[in-house]
């Protein structure tokens, strides 16, 4: 491994001096010894207010002491440093200058450098320290008015929340400083350059710097003023930071707070313990110099159940400070992770930063709105991947209730794929320690005192190395009150570091990413670990999946030394390709023409871009809900409800119940079951209705009490038991008909009454069917071994391709018809063949009776082709477009497979085959409804086709869109309905699972080599037949 030598005098704080020389600015950028040039030391995120009031409703924008910056700036775009280095003021300013919203980033307005996603591949060469020569730049200025009076007697505080990766700050024409650390806090103290009236500001970004090789982060490469800027105005002599400290008795019933003051406590300075409604708390106070020591008696404990926060109410000067505090306490004993002497499930999402529209930037109205799909959906968890969040976020997190898993801003992933470096080349380089340790100290030091940090990460997927050895020593050194928490520290990394044990405990969590169950379970078994196991990343959701939520949570649940994990991730990354917000368009890598680029991997959510729910969460809703519902005796209608949450009782959940025939409700009610105690159980009994028919009982949760996020009646999960799964099946009844045969050249006729069924003689395929002087179907019916390629298919497709799975050719080697008084039975021999390789066997068969109902049956044999496994294996009738109305029994109302069906439940379900599409943003197999037991389809004027279950359901799906067409879109907006209902009915579709960057498919999910049976009737009719 190639090493470079320690590099002396770094500089985390300098001088704002510049020296004497012509350029615009020094090229800090460029060099890795200069991390902050004029910049404050990092401290506890506050705002001072000029009341106590305001502190306490923390709307910062009220504070008379603060003053946004945020709006339209002027901007004027450069190719490269030093395109702009050799320019004065004046000779920028003559420059013609765009408008641009601060925050933003600069690549989302779609004018400048093409947006760029990437994941593991850095967006430039890979020679540290060196940048590329093309580095995108921006010089945004913009002109301001200050109030004599609102500056007198004040320092002027320049605060930066978010710069992506590196910028210069001028102030009326002098320089203020420079910072790098993309999501972090900068902070300039800009007092003796400030003046009343009108001033003008000047930032230079520069996309890249010497600190972008710490941020190879998964996700779009983006540049500009992302976050909030903005001026505090602060007392002269003032408190500079508050480290607050809690520790909680055994008995948890005495909660010691203490603060520690930096900077100046004037003499008339109060710190009071208050409410959440400004209150006194009770609690007794103790100064000691610039320490209060506050003890509180039976203290309300903080919980993301239970979120209750104490306020270090501070009047100092003219200032308020108000800090949000809990009283909590973390830990791990016997290898399970404890709050407040319980043990915890960590039920979490990874959560980046991302706007389609302004790229980096997150409102404080988009950050409410991800946390409330979160809570509605029982996320208790964030893991800030892959760096920390918007410093407003904890807040809310406080108030709200979840868990962060707070991430410092570093990741170095390309370098794993680089020989002449390796992966833990930057990480276990003295030369940089001093920049992972700023990066450590500035997450540190922002978010210290917030109850929603329970877990402090050193970052993401850099390696292992001595710097990440370093950052735990700062950590422990300053809070021990937290977990430490870092991926790459885990058993199979230190087994490549066998003489390193100082790499052996810089966390105190077993944290994996896509381990497979069997493999945790393993990990809990082995009497030799010694750490809580924690999925940082799990069930990639990308595409349509995650197929294995279910496996997991029943292991964590099952075993308190599983701590959890983190569904990877929230949200689709994604830009929009044409600007155009009202009919949104999106891109990902590659869409823009960007190199390297890793296609549509970022677009791996349990949300869309806009924040719509993939069936993805809903998915997650059901597998991790903090309670559940078992059968003790379902036969005899004996029910067991547990409460698996860690600190409250069910008094907020109203629970109904639902029992139905056929999908038609014949009992209803609310069971009482009281306020179950948390990790408590009731049993409770139904009584049952008679056996007859699909016998369901389905249970549904609401919200029955309004809470933050949640309101009123809010859906918080189901559940079904099926006694009985066999529906009664629609009767379709026509006058008994003797079938008639025709045969003209190849084609072969079977008239019923007024039904025609058509076949083809040389395909061996049923062609056409016609009943009542309406086509149903104009077009050949054909087998089906292939499915449009999800996106978890991705490690699967190449294998499949080279096989021809997609483009096999049918061949049919006989066609019999033999006609009786009662039936008519075609008989066809068929393979699919693909470059000279059978691929697949199959007698089809159709018996049309006298009834007019065709039974159609294929018998088919998937030879052993070298593959895993196969996609489907079924028949895809193309039936008239016109067949939209979509009525069937099967796992609905979202779409379904053999390993996704939580969510959904068996039932009875009316939609459209237009609204049965699933638009993922990369088009894929979507759209199928798992143990379907009959469909029907019909036109608006109620012609129609009914296709029934003849022995054993089989999976649904109907659609406008070919599997060909789906195969072949790089967008759901290229695709365009074609002049057919394609109706897929399968013996067996593969499941989901998340292999796109997880474990493989369980074998139980798996099509497989061998036998396979269909059998479906096939009976035109009218839509009063079958509602």
């Amino acid at each position: 491994m190639i090493r470079i030598s320690p590099i002396k005098n770094l500089h985390l704080y300098t001088t704002s001096k510049r020296s004497d020389h012509m350029s615009l600015f020094e090229p800090y950028f460029a060099d890795p010894t200069v991390l902050h040039v004029g910049c404050e030391a990092p401290h506890a995120y506050f705002i001072p207010f000029d009341t106590r009031e305001g502190a306490l409703g923390d709307n910062r924008n009220e504070s008379a002491f603060f003053k946004s910056l945020v709006g339209t700036w002027d901007f004027r775009f450069f190719p490269s440093p030093d395109a702009v280095a050799d320019l004065d003021f004046a000779a920028i300013d003559a420059l013609p200058a765009d408008r641009i919203e601060v925050p933003r980033s600069w690549e989302n307005t779609l004018r400048y450098n093409k947006p760029n996603y990437t994941n593991t591949e850095y967006p430039f060469p890979c020679d540290p320290p060196h940048l590329p020569a093309d580095n995108p730049c921006g010089m945004y200025s913009r002109r301001f008015t200050v109030d004599a009076g609102e500056s007198a007697g004040k320092d002027a505080m320049l605060t930066f929340e978010g710069v992506s990766s590196c910028f210069y700050v001028w102030l009326n024409g002098e320089f203020v400083g420079y910072s790098e650390v993309s999501h972090g806090i900068s902070e300039f103290c800009v007092t003796d350059k400030l003046k009343g009236g009108e001033n003008e500001l000047r930032v230079l970004v520069i996309k890249y710097s010497t600190g972008s090789y710490l941020e190879d982060q998964d996700m779009f490469r983006a540049a500009g003023i992302f976050r909030e800027v903005y001026l505090l105005f602060r007392d002269r002599r003032r408190v500079r930071d508050i480290t607050v400290g809690c520790e909680l008795a055994d008995d948890f019933g005495t909660a010691i707070f203490t603060v520690t003051f930096d900077g100046v406590l004037q003499k008339n300075a109060t710190a009071r313990l208050c409410t959440a409604s400004g209150a006194d708390s009770g609690a007794w106070a103790r100064r000691d110099g610039k320490t209060v020591t506050f003890i509180l008696r039976d203290p309300a404990l903080w919980s993301s159940e239970t979120p209750n926060l104490y306020y270090l109410c501070l009047e100092n000067g003219k200032e308020h400070i108000a800090l949000p505090l809990g009283a909590r306490r973390i830990e791990v004993r016997d290898r399970v992770v404890l709050l407040n002497g319980k043990p915890v499930k960590a039920r979490g999402v990874n959560r980046h930063d991302s706007s389609p529209i302004l790229g980096y930037a997150t409102p404080m109205d988009a950050m409410l709105r991800d946390l409330t799909i979160c809570k509605q959906n029982h996320v208790n968890m964030i893991r800030t991947s892959h760096y920390p969040p918007d410093p407003r976020l904890p807040g809310l997190c406080d108030k709200y209730g979840f868990y962060l898993v707070d991430e410092t801003d570093i990741e170095t992933h390309g370098f794993a794929y680089i020989e002449k470096y390796g992966w833990d080349f930057l990480s276990d380089s003295p030369a940089w320690e001093a920049a992972y340790l700023d990066r450590a100290a500035r997450l540190y030091e922002r978010d210290k005192n917030h109850p929603s940090v329970i877990v402090w990460s050193l970052g993401n997927e850099s390696g292992l190395g001595r710097n990440h050895a370093a950052m735990a020593a700062y950590f422990r050194r300053h809070d021990t009150s937290r977990l430490l928490h870092y991926e790459g520290g885990n058993a199979d990394y230190r087994a490549k570091h066998p003489d390193r044990p100082e790499l052996y405990d810089i966390a105190d969590v077993e944290s994996y990413m896509y381990a497979s169950v069997p493999k945790i379970k393993a990990y809990l078994a082995d009497d030799r670990a010694r750490y809580p196991v924690f999925l940082c990343e799990y069930c990639h959701a990308m595409g349509n999946g995650p197929g294995d939520f279910a496996a997991y949570w029943d292991a964590i649940y099952a075993d308190d030394r599983f701590f959890g994990g983190c569904v990877w991730e929230f949200c689709d990354h994604a830009a929009l390709l044409d600007g155009d917000v009202q009919h949104p368009k999106y891109g990902y890598g590659g869409s823009f023409g960007d190199t390297p680029n890793a296609g549509n991997f970022c677009m791996d959510g349990l949300v869309y871009p806009d924040r719509r729910l993939h069936t993805g969460m809903y998915e997650l809703r059901e597998a991790q809900k903090p309670f559940r519902i078992t059968a003790a005796d379902a036969a005899a209608g004996v029910f067991r409800f547990e409460n698996l949450r860690d600190f409250t009782d069910t008094s907020d959940i109203a629970i109904t119940y639902r029992i139905e025939r056929d999908g038609v409700t014949v009992d209803s009610g609310m069971p009482d079951l009281g306020a179950v105690a948390p990790r408590g159980a009731v049993e409770f009994a139904l009584t049952l209705p008679a056996a007859g028919g699909a016998l369901t009982v389905n249970f549904e949760m609401h919200a029955c009490r309004e809470t933050p996020l949640v309101p009123l009646g809010t859906l918080l999960g189901h559940a079904q038991f099926v006694l009985c799964a066999d529906a009664a099946l629609p009767e379709v009844r026509r006058t008994a008909r003797a079938p008639h045969v025709k045969e003209s050249g190849e084609t072969v006729t079977v008239t019923v009454g007024e039904t025609v069924y058509r076949f083809d003689r040389t395909r061996g395929a049923l062609t056409g069917i016609t009943a009542d002087g309406t086509v149903l179907l104009d077009a050949p019916l054909t087998l089906a071994l292939s499915r449009a390629p999800m996106d978890n298919d991705r490690k699967l497709r190449p294998s499949w391709d080279a096989l021809g799975i997609h483009c096999a050719a049918e061949v049919c080697d006989s066609f019999t018809v033999r006609a009786a008084k009662t039936a008519v039975t075609c008989a066809a021999a068929l393979r699919l063949v693909a470059d000279g390789k059978e691929l697949l066997r199959a007698r089809v068969t159709y018996r049309a009776a006298a009834d007019g109902k065709l039974t159609v049956t294929m018998d088919a044999d998937i030879p052993d082709g070298g593959v895993r496994f196969y996609p489907r294996l079924g028949l895809c009738l193309p039936l008239v477009p016109t067949l939209e109305n979509l009525r069937y029994f099967g796992y609905g109302p979202m779409e379904s497979y053999i390993d996704k069906h939580l969510a959904a439940r068996l039932g009875r379900f009316l939609t459209t085959v237009t609204d049965n599409f699933e638009p993922y943003l990369r088009p894929q197999e979507n759209g199928a409804h798992f143990d379907t037991q009959f469909v029907s389809l019909t036109t608006t004027d109620g012609a129609g086709l009914l296709v029934t279950r003849t022995d054993a359901p089989f999976s649904m799906g109907a659609s406008h869109y070919s599997d060909a067409q789906l195969r072949d879109a790089c967008y759901v907006h290229e695709l365009t309905p074609e002049p057919f209902t394609y109706l897929h009915l399968d013996a067996f579709q593969s499941g989901c699972g998340s292999y796109a960057c997880g474990p493989m498919l369980d074998e139980a999910y798996q099509l497989k080599a061998g036998k396979h049976r269909l059998s479906v009737t096939l009976t035109p009719c009218r839509v009063d037949e079958v509602l």
